[in-house]
């Protein structure tokens, strides 16, 4: 989350000063939908807990990593409205920064399940009921929230925090285990790692889990029963999901992997370059927070069942008939 300042003593310019009002604008704005959207999905899953199926438990466990997330969201919007000067200290410069990329982590990994679920269901019905239990759910769980965790340790190892010029920055040191010529390395290397792992190999994954989906509904697939409605709506509603979060995330790795191959250059990366990154880089971290609140107008977009809940909830609808949400 936090990028290292590079040499820009040797660059003069200003970023775009309307960018520390609005910018913490748009992040409370996302922290306040994302919580209350996530908290009503969770609620929801909460209440027909019995009921589950494996995609419930995929839908809550994102709508979870989401909510945790966004409990921190308010220390950054503080942070930008305070032109960069942290205030809440080393240990919530470790952590929030730990929890944002947990998020990216697990939010792409349960999309990648989400997908593979769709993938055996439709493609390979005969084994999906022997690989869709929710014991291998259960199992793929308690392999996501790990590897993700791990994923983000260097979050907890190497941000800290510096004072300069009367502020207090959060960012990334690697003074511990490399010299001052190496750090625009490391960081770039991490940032390469975030790409491959936390992005590109999970949306290739998708994209043939999709590409098999679509052959299969070509030559098989016709809506004809209330199974197959439900089938093609739940299809839709992860496919969205997918969809949503590549366009959030994919400007956010175009601007960091450019930034990060600059760094590995045999020259620090040029004032040009300083510049567009330090000016576009808050609006595309924006637009990839944005993805974490998201989600739930996707689900009541294209599940009535979930419309009907949510205004039962604000007393505009008769209860609507139990079960999951899904």
């Amino acid at each position: 989350m936090a990028y290292i300042t590079g040499n820009r003593t040797l660059c003069e310019y200003e970023v775009w000063a309307p960018s520390h009002i609005l910018i913490p604008v748009l992040h409370v704005i996302i922290c306040i939908l994302g919580l209350s959207g996530n908290g009503i999905v969770i609620f929801f899953l909460w209440r027909s807990r019995s009921k589950w199926r494996a995609v419930d438990i995929y839908i809550g466990n994102l709508a979870l990593a989401d909510f945790i997330f966004l409990l921190n969201l308010p220390l950054w919007a503080t942070y930008e409205a305070l032109e960069y000067h942290w205030i809440f200290g080393r240990a919530l410069c470790k952590l929030s920064n730990f929890l944002w990329l947990v998020n990216m982590y697990a939010s792409i990994f349960f999309l990648t399940c989400l997908s593979l679920h769709r993938y055996l269901a439709i493609v390979h019905p005969q084994d999906s009921s022997r690989l869709l239990t929710r014991s291998h759910v259960h199992i793929s769980l308690a392999f996501i929230w790990p590897l993700a965790g791990l994923l983000s340790v260097p979050e907890l190892v190497f941000n800290n925090t510096f004072e300069k010029d009367n502020r207090t920055e959060c960012s990334m040191d690697f003074s511990v285990v490399t010299g001052e010529a190496s750090k625009l390395r490391w960081d770039a290397s991490l940032d390469i790692m975030n790409l491959t792992l936390g992005f590109a190999l999970p949306l290739l994954a998708v994209i043939v889990c999709y590409s098999g989906i679509a052959f299969t509904l070509a030559r098989h697939f016709h809506v004809e029963h209330r199974d197959d409605e439900r089938m093609w709506r739940l299809l839709k509603i992860i496919s969205l999901l997918v969809l949503v979060f590549s366009v959030c995330w994919m400007p956010y790795h175009v601007v960091t992997i450019v930034y990060s191959l600059s760094k590995l250059g045999p020259v620090p990366p040029s004032c040009g370059i300083l510049f567009f990154h330090d000016l576009v880089y808050p609006y595309v971290e924006c637009l990839a927070y944005a993805n974490s609140c998201l989600n739930p107008f996707l689900y009541a977009f294209c599940d009535p069942r979930f419309r009907l809940k949510c205004l039962h909830l604000l007393h505009l609808k008769s209860d609507p008939p139990s079960g999951s949400t899904s």
